[in-house]
């Protein structure tokens, strides 16, 4: 058995050790060459958020900057940081394209934040999947209207969501274009009418809720399409809703 007095020496030393264990390690991490290394979350989450590489589907064009649109998302829009890849493919497939006028794209691109208060993000490309001119069977940005006709064939886009009116005439490889005017909707018929200085962007477009046939495919619409430009040159076809 030990003795009393024994033990009220010890009791004290029991008490006094743990707490200079501690006070040792606290010394140890807070020297010069153990700095003490606390990875943040919130750090982590940032760089991971702001900078991701993925796929993007939408419309691009180039109005002095690069541009793009991502599918399902058309009141963001994005800069292009690397843009030579999709200027070349728009100068392909419209040679003639006027300022601003869009392709649709598919494309692997790395997206970073911007300090911006027009931009969403910025996109930096690093590989172009897919580039075509605007259909209504790619484009997913909506459109009013897409009107089309044949012999010979083209193409007109109403989209309030763009900002345009634009026809296409492959046999000039050429677009006319047109901002967005608000249409009169009266007893089915609706008309979109364009008064604009230049005598090129004047339209007339009537569109009724009548089944159409485009006379090749065979194919059958829900409206059909009349568009008179400048008064005179007369295009008739089909058309169908862009949403």
């Amino acid at each position: 058995m030990i003795p009393c007095k024994k033990r009220g020496i010890l009791f004290p030393l029991m008490r006094i050790i743990p707490a200079l264990i501690i006070a040792c390690l606290l010394s140890a991490c807070s020297q010069p060459g153990n700095p003490v290394q606390v990875k943040s979350p919130a750090r982590l989450l940032v760089q991971d958020t702001l900078r991701v590489t993925k796929e993007f589907t939408g419309i691009y064009f180039d109005d002095g900057v690069g541009k793009f649109i991502a599918c399902g998302q058309p009141q963001m829009i994005y800069r292009v940081k690397d843009n030579t890849q999709l200027n070349a493919a728009l100068k392909k497939i419209l040679p003639n394209a006027y300022k601003g006028e869009a392709i649709f794209v598919k494309m692997n691109a790395e997206l970073s934040s911007i300090e911006s208060k027009i931009f969403a993000g910025l996109l930096e490309v690093k590989e172009v999947l897919k580039t075509e001119q605007k259909n209504p069977e790619n484009t997913c940005i909506p459109s009013d209207f897409w009107c089309m006709g044949t012999e010979p064939f083209w193409q007109l886009q109403i989209s309030e969501k763009e900002n345009l009116i634009d026809l296409y005439n492959p046999m000039e490889q050429k677009t006319i274009h047109t901002a967005y005017v608000k249409p009169e909707v009266k007893e089915g018929t609706i008309t979109y009418t364009t008064l604009n200085n230049s005598k090129e962007t004047n339209f007339r477009i009537v569109i009724i809720k009548k089944k159409c046939s485009d006379g090749m495919s065979g194919r059958e619409y829900d409206y059909e399409a009349n568009i008179l430009m400048n008064g005179t040159a007369e295009y008739k076809g089909c058309a169908v809703t862009g949403n």
